[in-house]
């Protein structure tokens, strides 16, 4: 009743006249949402992963993620089975990345898992989930493994792509792990340029970032019997 006595007393104050009926009938509806709201939310609470998060967080890190490294296909390839075996569609966006120091340019992809929202009106909006799935570091031609930059925002896609897949939403969810960011956002300049550029755009309701997610000061607790040292978080 607390939301419905806050409402009656603005309409108090501004002299405006009181139909207790309709807006006690607004009210109980507002109350009957928040709580379907919260029951689906606890729904998908229940089947997050913490466990799944950091495995793939780890199985990113045996790739050397730098964009020039001939071993970013192979953290491509894992990405991609990981989508599929949750039976969604990944589709490939090639990116050029070019090169500051040695001149030269490559191409990888983004990685795009558009989830078709199952409301045949509310699947016109779009929400996007992202990161850069890239990496670098001081050694970059040996390796960059980028656990929190950014294997654990590119994990954390993974895995709510995989709830999403379960508790497929009313409205378009759209994935994507980007590439080339650590030289310039090349990718995420690529995905945001061609959707301006068509009518796309005008449907994302809300985009979505996930960088260096993993990133603490101390010991941190996913779950009252799952804790994580620093040291494994390089």
């Amino acid at each position: 009743m607390e939301d419905l006595n806050i409402t009656l007393f603005y309409l108090t104050l501004r002299n405006q006249p009181v139909h207790k009926k309709p807006i006690f009938k607004a009210v109980k509806s507002k109350l009957a949402i928040q709580e379907e709201f919260k029951e689906v939310i606890g729904k998908i609470l229940s089947d997050l992963s913490c466990e799944r998060w950091w495995e793939d967080l780890k199985q990113l890190t045996t790739f050397n993620r730098w964009s020039f490294s001939p071993d970013l296909i192979n953290a491509e390839r894992f990405i991609i089975s990981r989508f599929e075996s949750f039976g969604l569609k990944p589709e490939l966006m090639p990116v050029e990345v070019p090169s500051k120091v040695t001149r030269t340019t490559t191409s990888s992809n983004n990685i795009i898992v558009v989830l078709e929202g199952s409301d045949p009106i509310r699947r016109n909006d779009r929400y996007i989930v992202s990161a850069h799935y890239d990496s670098v570091s001081q050694i970059p031609e040996k390796k960059a493994p980028g656990a929190v930059d950014n294997a654990s925002g590119a994990a954390a896609v993974i895995e709510m792509a995989r709830l999403m897949a379960i508790h497929r939403p009313r409205s378009t969810i759209v994935f994507i792990l980007y590439t080339g960011e650590e030289q310039g956002f090349h990718g995420s300049k690529r995905y945001v340029n061609e959707n301006l550029a068509n009518e796309t755009s005008e449907s994302i309701r809300l985009a979505i970032v996930l960088d260096m997610i993993g990133y603490m000061d101390g010991m941190i607790s996913l779950s009252s019997d799952f804790k994580i040292p620093p040291t494994h978080l390089p």
